[in-house]
């Protein structure tokens, strides 16, 4: 979903991806919420997407044990949000996140044509030999856009190698609690000028 960090809001737009197990608990806390505000006023807007009348949204990283856990919690004691008419310009003219999240990418066209490559050496086969198969290898790689500057490869198969896969489309849960964990290491409450940065 797209997504504006309050305390960032310069930024514009990003890409938040969340688990399905998070992404149904905002849900079902999105529903609860939206349900005790129709019950006092029929026809109000989504609480936490409406481009006039949206909450903040803030998610808390817990430490249970070995576990990470993650708390999501709709700040509806906070103003409204009211996107401006830049933002909402903006909003409408972004990328629908289909086209995003499905896009094929370098780093799985590279990954895919290393898999045949082992398939080739290790089945006797050979797949990447055949002249429609090269055809359609061209065909694809042609497709992907010049600015996927994504790359497979072996000897990047720690967090060089996801990083790679993700290739910056969007602002993950976890980098939002890599900077928490950062600022914790320095010592600096969430109450600090860079903690605030974090909220919203």
């Amino acid at each position: 979903m797209y997504i504006l960090d309050l305390n960032e809001r310069a930024k514009g737009f990003q890409l938040l991806t969340l688990s399905h197990a998070q992404f149904k608990e905002l849900d079902e806390r999105k529903f609860k919420l939206w349900q005790k505000k129709l019950a006092k006023s029929p026809g109000f807007p989504c609480p936490i997407s409406s481009v006039y009348n949206a909450y903040p949204v803030e998610i808390e990283k817990k430490k249970n044990g070995s576990k990470t856990e993650y708390s999501i919690e709709i700040d509806n004691e906070s103003e409204n949000e009211v996107l401006t008419g830049e933002e909402l310009t903006k909003l409408m003219a972004a990328t629908r996140i289909p086209e995003i999240i499905y896009r094929y990418s370098r780093y799985q066209y590279e990954a895919t044509l290393e898999y045949l490559k082992q398939c080739d050496a290790k089945y006797g086969m050979s797949i990447l030999g055949d002249r429609d198969m090269q055809e359609a290898i061209e065909t694809l790689g042609s497709e992907i856009p010049k600015e996927d500057t994504s790359s497979f490869s072996f000897d990047k198969r720690t967090k060089d190698a996801k990083e790679n896969a993700s290739n910056g489309t969007g602002l993950l849960l976890d980098d939002l609690f890599n900077r928490y964990d950062e600022l914790q290491d320095k010592g600096l409450s969430d109450k600090t000028e860079e903690g605030q940065e974090l909220r919203g």
